[in-house]
């Protein structure tokens, strides 16, 4: 529809899979969270470039950079929590614990959340500050417990 803007993605969407970067809150390995969660992993479906309006096949849009920079980051989370053993892999439905992989997704995230700050207004700043540093605990902690099993 030509009069509508495209939506950008919001941590606060209800579009969005809250599993993704917000693991379960139950449980011994549950990651420590401040409510943040993550935008959809189909980049289009944050343009509304796959959704049908009812009146025909919807057209495509391009992401800008900005929301396709938001998204490879909502990935790069999702996968940082999988890596750390606190949320299954949605493919095999199964826990397994990388640090290494979790550690690169997250310095990853990091590098893009940097670039996407001074385009970002205040709350969307926040959250991403939030998403960062909750996965950065979460990684110390995970990485402690790794230690006291090995000793």
């Amino acid at each position: 529809m030509p009069d509508e803007e495209t939506p950008k993605i919001d941590a606060e969407d209800p579009g969005r899979t809250h599993a993704a970067t917000s693991p379960p809150a139950s449980g011994q390995d549950s990651p420590r969270e401040t409510g943040q969660g993550s935008p959809s992993t189909d980049p289009h479906a944050a343009s509304g470039a796959g959704a049908d309006s009812g009146g025909g096949a919807a057209q495509a849009q391009p992401l800008s950079v900005a929301d396709l920079l938001r998204w490879c980051t909502s990935l790069l989370a999702s996968r940082a929590w999988q890596a750390m053993g606190l949320v299954p892999d949605p493919a095999t439905n199964t826990l397994s614990r990388n640090l290494d992989d979790a550690r690169l997704c997250i310095d990853a995230a990091s590098g893009l959340i940097d670039q996407l700050l001074p385009r970002a207004d205040e709350k969307e700043r926040r959250e991403l500050q939030t998403l960062l540093a909750n996965l950065r605990m979460n990684f110390v902690e995970q990485k402690e417990r790794e230690r006291a099993s090995r000793a």
